[in-house]
């Protein structure tokens, strides 16, 4: 079965833990951003345990809105269920299905919104305003099956999807690394690794260069006892992939991130196994032949030392981030960390919100409850 780090089976986190953090006075563009306010009112939308969902298996895996009041959020797809998306028009939740399970959402606009996951292989759909359409369905000829983990552009004509290509029914462990691009008319594959590889998050910074964070499984000869995972950070420019970071500790976290036109990371302290938060900084001065590679270095923020932090960072600013863990939703104003919203169990999977200017929508699964819930955040003042 394939391995992927975002299925909420593979959260198993025993006991409840208070959040623990090291701060560190950033420095830097960012360092200047106001404080994030944390006066939030919190409702919680339960969308099921249902007759509309089915299987205790289902559960959400993504969100994004063009605004408070145009909202998608998406998860499996079973035979049962009534839905597998639903939408938000800032009144009511209302249901759909599209024959696609749903790994991620992203878009630009109320009419012009993507979606990627796993169908008849890697599929992605696109929704025009009107209707859901399927764009690409993408499976090479070697390939078992395909999954598209993640999207994100910068412009409507310049949009990046990542994924795994899992090579053969009876060798699960052999997998590469994907990237896809659309520049407007069609989605067309620009990297597949030669190498164990899975590509799970990209984000795009101000100088196109193109960041991703992934993972790759080692296994013994035999195929059936997995060793240390590695993971790992590659820049994507102009055709050519480097590797900016490698952690093969065994307790290694690593995500990246676009905030505020700065590419964010999250990295694994190897000696005190607590995960910092870096900001890259380029080397101007620094191109490789041709121009292609754009060095940087890592700036450090701050450091969460939480066992249970599950290396997830969004926000606004610098300074108005919010972290998940797998108990509950934690915000950085620029000094520390506290606490926003916690729930019943440290059982939840929470992927990446849709954050506006005083809103945040975070999709929520219960793996203890069977619960999918989408909560939303309003500042009050």
């Amino acid at each position: 079965m394939i391995k992927l780090k975002n299925m909420i089976g593979n959260i198993f986190v025993l006991g409840f833990c208070l959040l623990s953090f090291t701060c560190i006075s950033p420095t830097g563009p960012g360092a200047s951003a106001q404080p994030g306010s944390r006066n939030y009112a919190w409702t919680t939308d339960t969308l099921s345990p249902s007759a509309v969902f089915g299987p205790s298996v289902y559960h959400l895996r993504a969100i994004w809105g063009s605004s408070p009041t145009d909202v998608w959020t998406g998860g499996t797809l079973h035979n049962t269920p009534q839905y597998n998306l639903f939408h938000f028009d800032g009144l009511t939740w209302t249901g759909l299905k599209i024959q696609s399970d749903i790994w991620t959402v992203f878009g630009f606009t109320s009419n012009d919104v993507w979606s990627g996951g796993e169908g008849t292989g890697g599929e992605i759909w696109h929704f025009d305003g009107h209707a859901w359409s399927k764009s690409l369905s993408y499976k090479p000829s070697n390939a078992y099956d395909v999954v598209i983990q993640d999207i994100y552009g910068t412009n409507p004509n310049d949009v990046y999807a990542v994924g795994t290509i899992v090579m053969n029914p009876s060798y699960l462990n052999i997998q590469r690394g994907i990237i896809l691009h659309y520049a407007g008319s069609e989605w067309k594959e620009v990297y597949t690794a030669n190498y164990q590889s899975q590509f799970e998050r990209v984000r795009v910074d101000e100088k196109g260069s193109v960041y991703l964070s992934g993972e790759r499984y080692a296994y013994t000869a035999s195929g059936d006892t997995e060793l240390t995972d590695t993971q790992l950070l590659y820049q994507f420019r102009n055709g050519l992939m480097s590797q900016i970071y490698s952690d093969a500790s065994g307790n290694g976290v690593s995500n990246v991130e676009e905030i505020g036109l700065n590419v964010i990371f999250v990295l694994t302290s190897i000696s005190t196994v607590s995960h910092d938060i870096y900001r890259y900084d380029y080397l101007n001065s620094y191109f490789n032949t041709g121009g292609q590679f754009l060095q940087g270095k890592f700036v450090k923020l701050f450091s969460v030392s939480d066992p249970h932090f599950d290396g997830q960072i969004y926000g606004r600013s610098e300074n108005d981030l919010f972290l998940t863990d797998y108990d509950g939703i934690a915000h950085w104003n620029g000094t520390d960390v506290k606490r926003l919203f916690t729930f019943s169990n440290n059982f939840t999977f929470i992927p990446t919100p849709t954050i506006f200017e005083k809103e945040v929508f975070f999709c929520v699964s219960d793996g203890l409850n069977n619960v999918n819930m989408v909560v939303h955040g309003k500042l009050t003042e």
